[in-house]
C-alpha cells in the first residue's frame, strides 16, 4: 500500500461526485516485519564498556537514537539499567515475532540477550536471584563516573562512614 496521499472518487445522484482522501496502512506482518528489524538493528546495547551490554533500551524520537549513558539524561533514567517494562518490551516483541515468522538475526540477538545479559548479568547463573539492577556495584560506580549525567544521580548513591560512595539505592519511580 502507497505511503502517499490517496484517493476515491465516488459518484452518486445526476452527475454528483465526492473525493476522500486517506493515507493506507501497509499490512500488517509487513509491520511486524519493519518493527522487529528496527528493535534488533537500533535497540540493543552492543557497547561492550556499557554494564547493560546485549540488553535492549528504549529509542529516543526527538535525537533519534536510543538512550545510552553518554545522553546527560540518561544516567538520571530508567531507562539504561535493561530491565523494567520499557526495557524488556522489545525481547517479548522480537520472540513472539520469531515464533511465527524466524530471523536468524533476530533470533542471535535474543540468544545474545538471554545468554550474554539476562542470565549471568541481570540473573545470578548460581543462585539464580535478580538483581533490581546492574547498577548495584562500585565497578559499575567506576564505568559511569565519567559519564555525562553522573552529576544528577548523586541523591542514588550512599555514602560509607569513610566518605566513599559505594553503595547504589535501589531505582524507583515512586
Amino acid at each position: 500500500m502507497s505511503k502517499e496521499e490517496l484517493r476515491i472518487r465516488i459518484s452518486y445522484g445526476d452527475d454528483e461526485w465526492t473525493t476522500l482522501l486517506f493515507y493506507g496502512t501497509p499490512p500488517l506482518e509487513e509491520l511486524i516485519h519493519a518493527r522487529a528489524a528496527f528493535i534488533t538493528k537500533n535497540q540493543q546495547v552492543r557497547d561492550v564498556e556499557d554494564p547493560c551490554c546485549y540488553s535492549f533500551r528504549s529509542w529516543d524520537n526527538d535525537l533519534e537514537k536510543m538512550v545510552d549513558l553518554e545522553m546527560p539524561h540518561g544516567l538520571d533514567s530508567i531507562e539504561i539499567g535493561g530491565s523494567d517494562d520499557r526495557n524488556f518490551a522489545p525481547p517479548v516483541f522480537l520472540s513472539a515475532k520469531n515464533s511465527y515468522y524466524p530471523n536468524a538475526d533476530e533470533v542471535k540477538a535474543l540468544d545474545e540477550f538471554i545468554e550474554n545479559f539476562l542470565y549471568g548479568k541481570l540473573q545470578n547463573r548460581e543462585t539464580f536471584t535478580v538483581k533490581a539492577s546492574l547498577f548495584d556495584n562500585y565497578e559499575t560506580y567506576e564505568i559511569l563516573q565519567g559519564k555525562p549525567g553522573f552529576n544528577t544521580i548523586d541523591t542514588f548513591l550512599i555514602t560509607d562512614d569513610d566518605g566513599r560512595e559505594t553503595t547504589w539505592r535501589r531505582w524507583g519511580s515512586w
